[in-house]
């Protein structure tokens, strides 16, 4: 699993019994969801949750991946997408090689507009290149599990042309090396 769930467990209310300091007995979460409130981004186990940048309000047809964005707190932002479309990336994006993981954070637009996204990246490369994963984001963490996955064994595009996304929701796209050790190439949608 690569991105860290929020999710602490049936019967736990988020506290794991150390006190924080102060006099409410719990370790700084209230909300019951495993989420520290503190904005430490730690969460109730002690351990680290990775903050999922908020994308821009501005509608996008296009984007630009911007390198590092192997992780969720790197996502590239794609901003809003536009009437539930995105056209291409607005230059080259590559995945492969050392560069196994690229993430990439959007809001679907206000509701009543079109929100079947499409997510099909296509290479040139005739190998299994890309899997991907979608994420609900919720207080900036993604959410297990997944709102859409894509693994099958392409060789040229994975995804689908319309994916059903609530409305007005921020979402964190996962694209993951497919084929461990493929050599590095160029995508897009």
């Amino acid at each position: 699993m690569t991105v860290p769930s929020t999710d602490s467990g049936p019967g736990d209310s988020g506290g794991d019994g150390t006190d924080d300091g102060d006099s409410s007995g719990d370790d700084g979460d209230s909300s019951g969801d495993g989420a520290d409130s503190s904005g430490d981004g730690s969460d109730s186990s002690g351990g680290k949750v990775e903050l999922v940048p908020i994308p821009c309000a501005q509608e996008s047809f296009d984007f630009a991946e911007v390198e590092p964005n192997d992780t969720p707190s790197q996502a590239t932002d794609a901003c809003t997408v536009a009437n539930g479309y995105w056209g291409t990336f607005a230059g080259p994006t590559s995945i492969g090689g050392d560069d196994e993981l690229d993430y990439v954070v959007f809001r679907t637009p206000a509701a009543g507009m079109n929100v079947d996204v499409p997510v099909i990246p296509c290479w040139n490369t005739p190998t299994d290149l890309i899997d991907l994963s979608i994420f609900e984001v919720v207080d900036q963490v993604a959410v297990e599990p997944p709102v859409y996955e894509s693994a099958t064994p392409a060789t040229d595009c994975e995804g689908e042309f319309g994916i059903s996304l609530a409305p007005d929701t921020v979402f964190l796209l996962e694209l993951r090396l497919a084929t461990p050790g493929a050599a590095e190439d160029t995508y897009d949608w």
